[in-house]
């Protein structure tokens, strides 16, 4: 069957068990519609299972593959996040093409992981190719996931480790050891992303806001290093070395676009510093210290040196 028809039975089943809790006239019959919905569900995400381990392991069919990519490009996550895409100050993200994932309520973080591989799979095997979208993008729904930033720092360390386990290349990179490392980069099918996350409690003059939109999730933008290439996007440069009257790079119109807008966003006066301390920002990335998502809270990460805190650039008239 395909993705939407099952999407389609899981929820026909939830209403099913709604109605026959809500009309059950005692607790043995409310334990009895439980415990087979249970078992349904359990039932199911086997047989997903299976189906999306054909996929990882290339013996899926043609028909479930465009099943996949169908599903992808128009997941409840990339329609969330549209409207964070035409708001944020980044130049090219109205403009990008997203794939992502359909969170099904009543799974777990990791089970809604699993079946988000396939289409992180698909989208992996056609980067640098002329369908090659510009990035994916992992929704995590819930006030649990995402309702402050040590759920959500928690619940980004989760859905990164699960992805990772169901990788086909096998990556170690989410091992506590390389998070901390300056070579340190996300990878998934022999694919290495630049990871950047979204949330709901992100105050309006954080880079990291969300504009009103979705505010029962929090998201992980997974970008292809390759999408940079493609975009001319230079190296990075200190945030001292960036010409902010006059930009001259596409990296320095980005930033002078968000500090114009009044959502500066930190950088270090060094390039050389872990990549995962800027997945999940701190609520004020220029002060607090930097989120070790990895590890539980209180964080630690260094601010000294090249990495201390620092003054936001002032804006004229302001």
């Amino acid at each position: 069957p395909g993705l939407r028809a099952r999407l389609a039975k899981r929820a026909v089943a939830l209403g099913v068990y709604l109605a026959a809790v809500s009309s059950a006239r005692s607790r043995v019959a409310t334990a009895a519609a439980t415990a087979c919905y249970a078992a349904w569900q359990l039932y199911d995400l086997g047989a997903m299972e299976g189906l999306w381990r054909a996929e990882l392991e290339g013996r899926a069919d043609l028909k479930f593959c465009r099943e996949i990519v169908a599903a992808a490009r128009g997941a409840a996550a990339v329609v969330k996040f549209s409207d964070v895409q035409r708001k944020v100050n980044c130049l090219f993200a109205s403009k990008a093409t997203l794939w992502g994932n359909e969170w099904v309520d009543g799974c777990t973080l990791e089970e809604n992981m699993l079946r988000a591989s396939p289409a992180l799979h698909r989208f992996s095997r056609g980067v640098g190719t002329n369908e090659a979208a510009d990035a994916f993008v992992v929704e995590l729904r819930g006030e649990e996931l995402s309702g402050d930033l040590e759920r959500f720092a928690a619940a980004v360390h989760r859905a990164l480790v699960q992805l990772s386990l169901l990788d086909p290349a096998q990556s170690p990179c989410m091992t506590p050891g390389r998070l901390s490392q300056r070579s340190w980069c996300f990878s998934f099918c022999r694919e290495t992303f630049f990871v950047t996350t979204f949330a709901p409690f992100y105050p309006p003059d954080h880079p990291r806001h969300q504009h009103g939109a979705a505010t029962e999730s929090g998201f992980i933008l997974l970008q292809p290093e390759m999408s940079f290439l493609v975009h001319g996007v230079s190296e990075d440069i200190p945030r001292g070395a960036t010409r902010w009257e006059d930009p001259q790079t596409e990296r320095e119109r980005i930033r002078v676009n968000f500090w114009r807008a009044g959502r500066e966003f930190y950088y270090p006066e060094t390039v050389k510093f872990p990549p995962a301390w800027m997945v999940v920002a701190a609520l004020d990335p220029f002060r607090d210290p930097f989120v070790e998502f990895w590890k539980p809270p209180p964080w630690d990460g260094a601010r000294t040196g090249a990495l201390a805190p620092a003054q936001r650039r002032p804006l004229a008239g302001r």
